[in-house]
């Protein structure tokens, strides 16, 4: 619920705690109703003792350490009240509590509208609408009133330049049913759905598009090199589904065998293999071809890529 501006019979409340109480206790302090006072700043002004010497307590057993002040209309007349209670009671502390009031009341609130997007024509051409192109009796504009009464159009009577009355004749209409526009039509869709189905024909049976991600890379600290693969399907990266994935490395300078095809280990449940070659591995600037092949969806997909080793 929130604080009005300038509108009396408000009440602010306030919570008194023993910061002191042993852990697992309730800290909320009872009874100190006399003991407490408070001091109210609007605005950020010079403060001063509230009017409502001392709060009332709200209910020691339902609501213990909670405390009411009731505040005058002069006291939430500003945009920001700052109340600080304070207790006489050795170790009782209570928060300041502050507030920022809401315009008004708890009614409806007056709204003098002068500007719509920034341009005050806007409003006001919405409020001459609103006076003269809107009929509250029937709910509906002006200009649609009329349709409702319209019995006749005395505008294709063909009399004054009506271009439709002169036009649409019976012999122009004699003319549009002797083309067989109806027949024309359905022809046209005939064929529309004809292209459609072979257009659909040739897509579902497109292929899925396979690609496998290589890398390498050089671990010096383990002496090692690591190659990584991962499987991609129309896009899509593969997780499962990839069977006896083998990897080979050709040396680009004499065609031999940097490794020869061996068994890749999945990385966890990743569906990314790797395999790490601590003996045979590459040396500056050599490059290879890497060659990994699996089998996916009951078929063989091999890949190349060339890799190079810039330093150790």
């Amino acid at each position: 619920m929130p604080i009005y501006k300038n509108v009396a019979s408000q009440k602010l409340a306030v919570y008194a705690y023993d910061p002191t109480t042993a852990a697992g206790t309730d800290p909320s302090k009872t009874g100190d109703a006399a003991n407490i006072t408070a001091q109210i700043s609007k605005d950020g002004a010079a403060s001063a003792a509230t009017n409502d010497t001392n709060p009332t307590e709200l209910d020691a057993t339902d609501h213990p350490g909670v405390y009411i002040f009731d505040l005058t209309q002069a006291e939430t007349n500003a945009d920001l009240i700052l109340l600080s209670a304070a207790s006489a009671t050795s170790n009782i502390l209570l928060d300041p509590v502050q507030v920022l009031t809401t315009p008004g009341d708890n009614a409806a609130l007056d709204v003098n509208l002068t500007e719509i997007g920034g341009a005050t024509q806007s409003a006001t051409d919405l409020k001459d609408f609103a006076d003269a192109g809107y009929d509250p009796s029937t709910n509906k504009v002006q200009g649609v009133v009329l349709v409702d009464t319209t019995t006749t159009n005395s505008d294709m009577r063909g009399t004054n330049s009506a271009a439709l009355a002169t036009v649409c004749t019976e012999v122009r209409l004699a003319e549009l049913d002797a083309g067989n526009i109806p027949t024309d039509l359905t022809t046209i869709a005939g064929y529309i759905d004809t292209e459609v189905s072979a257009i659909k024909t040739k897509t579902d049976t497109i292929a899925d598009i396979y690609h496998a991600d290589i890398e390498l890379t050089v671990d010096g600290a383990n002496s090692r090199d690591e190659y990584t693969v991962t499987w991609f399907k129309n896009g899509v990266r593969l997780t499962s589904g990839i069977t006896s994935p083998t990897i080979q490395a050709v040396k680009c300078a004499d065609s031999t065998d940097l490794i020869s095809s061996t068994a890749m280990t999945q990385i966890g449940s990743t569906g990314s293999y790797k395999y790490d070659e601590g003996t045979d591995r590459t040396t500056a600037g050599e490059a290879v071809v890497v060659i990994t092949s699996a089998t996916i969806d009951t078929g063989t997909r091999s890949f190349a890529r060339v890799l190079a080793r810039d330093s150790s």
